[in-house]
């Protein structure tokens, strides 16, 4: 064999080699992206979802929903709670997540809701909320504005149990507005 030949026939096998280690460093690659979209098991489109829990009802509602392995991922999520003492919480955000497993603490991001308490409506906004269903309590760990006919309150963190009752903390304002006559 020639010396050029030679060198033509390294040159070859080298850029061979080369091609199949690139080739396979991509699809090492490839396999951890694809590995994170086989977490998700199923997408759905129009979530409905209705529970009874110790006579409080509570009504799930999502344009879309995707379950992984370990939670669930909504868009568009619109909840329903009527206490069994009459009570009523509407809450709207532009995503949730809850786990897949009952019980789970369920988190609500840019929510907005409604809550009514004795025939007066309270307004209220958080940038995240979290829901934990054992203890019928919302926490408002980034802070929390609420709207109502005779008193406006604002903090940095709350939490709200689902009675009504409110626990503020980290500073608060209150404005309490006397009734008009």
């Amino acid at each position: 064999m020639s010396g050029k030949r030679r060198k033509y026939l390294i040159a070859s096998v080298a850029l061979l080699v080369g091609l199949f280690i690139a080739f396979l460093i991509r699809d090492l690659r490839l396999s951890s992206v694809d590995s994170d979209e086989e977490k998700v098991t199923f997408v759905v489109e129009k979530v409905h979802y209705k529970n009874i829990i110790d006579h409080d009802v509570y009504v799930i509602d999502a344009e879309k929903g995707i379950r992984s392995s370990d939670e669930y991922i909504l868009d568009d999520v619109y909840i329903t709670i009527e206490t069994e003492d009459g009570k009523i919480w509407n809450v709207k955000a532009a995503q949730g997540s809850t786990p897949d497993t009952s019980g789970g603490i369920v988190t609500l991001k840019q929510a907005t809701g409604v809550t009514k308490v004795n025939e007066e409506e309270f307004h209220w906004q958080s940038p995240e909320v979290q829901w934990n269903p054992n203890d019928k309590l919302f926490f408002f760990d980034e802070g929390i504005r609420v709207l109502g006919e005779s008193v406006e309150v604002e903090s940095k963190k709350g939490q709200v149990h689902l009675s009504g009752e409110m626990y503020l903390s980290g500073g608060a304002r209150v404005i309490y507005k006397a009734p008009k006559e």
